[in-house]
C-alpha cells in the first residue's frame, strides 16, 4: 500500500524506528510547508492516534514509509493556505481528513482528496475521532456487510475507537448489537446501545448462538480469532476482518499477521459465512472512492448530534509516547487525540 504524500511542519513527532514509544518517538521542529499545486496546508487542531500508528512503530504495517517519518492517520484543523488548482477549499475553512501519515504535527500539506469541510462550530477533537474510526465503521456496516434493519451484529473491541463507532452508528439503524469488552468498559458499551460480553469470562460464540447467531461479525484481532468469529455468525452471515491487533506485542508479530491472512484464505475456500477483509486505504480491500463522501455524511451527522464520538483522552503533541502506551495497553476507551496547539512559525526553525 502506498501512503499519501504528506509534508509535516512546525513542531512534529517523528517515528525514528522500531521500538518502545519512549525510544522510537521524538519531538522535532521542521519548516512549515508551502502548498504545492493541488495541495492545501492545514494548521492541525487535533490529530488522532490510531492502532495503525502502533503497527508502524512495530514495523508490521504494510507499505509504511522508511524511518524516520511523522505518523498520524487522521486530523482536524483549519486551512492555512491553498495551492494552485485547488477547488472547494479556502483559507480559514475548518476541515477534517485522512492523511495516513503526517498528522502528529502543527501543520501539514497534502492533497485534499480525502479531506472534507466540517460544519462551523464542530469540535476538532470530535471531528478527528470521526475520520478513521467512523468512516471505517460506516463502510464496513453499509458497503461491506450490507447490514439491514432488524439484524444482529457482534462487535469485538466494543470499547475501542472503531468499536464505539460501530455501536454509535447502529443505534439509528435498528440493529441488535452485541459487543465484547473488558468489564470496565461495559458501561460505555451500554451507553452506545450495545449488549456487552466480557471476553475474559464469557464465550462469545456460545452467547451469540444462544441468540440465533450474528448476521455480521466485526473482528479487529485477526489470527485464529477470526475463525472463532465465524463460528458466531449465521450460516448466511458475514465476518468482516479489519486488523490484526492480536499480533502486536507478540513474540513473532509478522508470523501472527501471516496467520491472519491464512485464516481468511481458509474461510474464502470453505463453505460457511462469508468472509471479507477491509482496510480503509489498502487495495483491493479498500473503498477509497467513497471516503470523502462518507466523511461528509458523518461530519453532517456530528453537527446534527446524530452521532457522538467518544474521545477518551486528549494529550499534548509532546505526549505522543504516552498515547501509544495507553492505546497499546487498552486502558483508554474510544479515541485518543493529540492537540498540537501553538502557532507554527514559517521557514526553518
Amino acid at each position: 500500500m502506498a501512503m499519501l504524500r504528506v509534508r509535516s511542519g512546525g513542531r512534529c513527532v517523528e517515528l525514528t524506528g522500531i521500538g518502545a514509544p519512549d525510544d522510537a518517538l521524538r519531538v522535532v521542529n521542521r519548516p512549515v510547508p508551502e502548498p504545492a499545486a493541488g495541495e492545501i496546508v492545514v494548521d492541525v487542531e487535533a490529530a488522532g492516534v490510531a492502532f495503525a500508528d502502533v503497527k508502524m512503530r512495530h514495523g508490521i504495517y504494510p507499505g509504511a514509509p522508511s524511518f524516520p517519518f511523522v505518523p498520524g492517520y487522521d486530523f482536524a484543523g483549519i486551512v492555512r493556505a491553498a495551492g494552485a488548482d485547488v477547488t472547494g477549499f479556502a483559507v480559514g475553512d475548518p476541515v477534517a481528513g485522512l492523511s495516513s501519515v503526517g498528522s502528529y504535527a502543527q501543520t501539514i500539506a497534502l492533497d485534499p482528496r480525502y479531506v472534507a469541510r466540517r460544519p462551523p462550530g464542530t469540535d476538532p477533537a470530535a471531528a478527528a475521532a470521526i475520520v478513521l474510526n467512523y468512516v471505517t465503521a460506516l463502510q464496513m456496516l453499509e458497503r461491506v456487510a450490507k447490514v439491514r434493519e432488524g439484524q444482529t451484529i457482534l462487535v469485538h473491541g466494543g470499547g475501542g475507537g472503531v468499536g464505539t463507532a460501530l455501536l454509535d452508528l447502529t443505534r439509528s439503524m435498528g440493529l441488535r448489537a452485541f459487543a465484547t469488552a473488558s468489564a470496565g468498559k461495559h458501561d460505555l458499551v451500554r451507553r452506545y446501545g450495545g449488549l456487552p460480553i466480557d471476553y475474559r469470562t464469557d464465550d462469545f460464540v456460545a452467547v451469540l448462538r444462544d441468540h440465533g447467531g450474528a448476521d455480521a461479525v466485526f473482528d479487529h484481532l485477526g489470527g485464529d480469532h477470526v475463525l472463532r468469529s465465524r463460528s458466531a455468525a449465521k450460516r448466511k452471515g458475514c465476518v468482516v476482518g479489519y486488523g490484526f491487533a492480536a499480533a502486536v506485542g507478540g513474540a513473532d508479530e509478522r508470523a501472527a499477521v501471516r496467520r491472519t491472512l491464512a485464516a481468511f484464505a481458509r474461510m474464502w475456500v470453505t463453505p460457511g459465512p462469508r468472509a471479507r477483509f477491509y482496510a480503509i486505504m489498502t487495495p483491493p480491500f479498500s473503498l477509497r472512492r467513497h471516503i470523502a463522501g462518507d466523511l461528509r455524511i458523518l461530519l453532517d451527522k456530528l453537527a446534527r448530534g446524530a452521532i457522538t464520538p467518544h474521545v477518551g483522552l486528549k494529550l499534548p503533541l509532546e505526549a505522543a509516547a504516552e498515547a501509544h502506551e495507553r492505546l497499546e495497553a487498552g486502558t483508554v476507551s474510544g479515541k485518543i487525540v493529540l492537540t498540537p496547539g501553538g502557532d507554527p512559525k514559517p521557514g526553518r526553525p
